[in-house]
This record gives structure tokens, sequence and C-alpha cells, in this order.
């Protein structure tokens, strides 16, 4: 999969509903720009609204991938946060971190 993620431009989601959200990640984790849509686990994912758009709002996906696309220090500025945001949110360490502090407040 990486292979394919890193032969894209950009990553656009377009399914509303979503359990977790894994290719958003993954698409992120490869320094792919991710545009999704505004609902969901997205927002949690994604980390900020820049390439959030209005489920509802074709226009505004076009917008969101046409700024990507046309501005060259955006697209480079979403890659490298959102790239940044994978690896400092979904590694294997934060997570474990994360499991860790709620077992230890159950107990």
């Amino acid at each position: 999969m990486p292979l394919l993620y890193r032969a894209s431009d950009i990553f656009v989601r377009t399914s509303k509903y979503e359990n977790f959200g894994l290719g958003v990640i993954e698409a992120m984790a490869c320094g792919i720009p991710t545009v999704t849509p505004n609902v969901a686990t997205f927002p949690e994912i994604i980390g900020d609204e820049i390439t959030l758009y209005k489920s509802d709002d074709p226009i505004d996906l076009a917008n969101k991938i046409m700024h990507l696309i046309v501005d060259k220090d955006l697209y480079d500025s979403v890659r490298e946060y959102q790239l940044a945001r994978a690896q400092d949110q979904f590694n294997i360490n934060f997570t474990a971190k994360k499991y860790i502090k709620l077992y230890s407040s159950l107990l």
C-alpha cells in the first residue's frame, strides 16, 4: 500500500461513515496530503481544518483539492504537518502510553 499512496499527489476520502479512518492515517504517514469530510473521526485524525471539507458540499471539496494543487507552499505545509501528526499521534508508543494511562485510571 505505501507504494500506491506515494504514487499519489493527494489522498481524498469521500466516505462519511468510517469506524476509524485507517486509510487516512496511512496516507498521512506516507507523506500524502489528505482531504476528508468534516465528519466522524476525521477531524480528530487530521487535526486541523485546512483539508476538511463540508461533507455535503462538492464545491468545498473541489476547492480544498484545488488549493493544494495550486499552492505549493500550502501543499508542503499540509504534507509536513500531516506526516508529523501521523508519526506523533498514531504510532505504537503513543498508543501504548494512552492505554497504560487509561488502565491506570481504572484501577
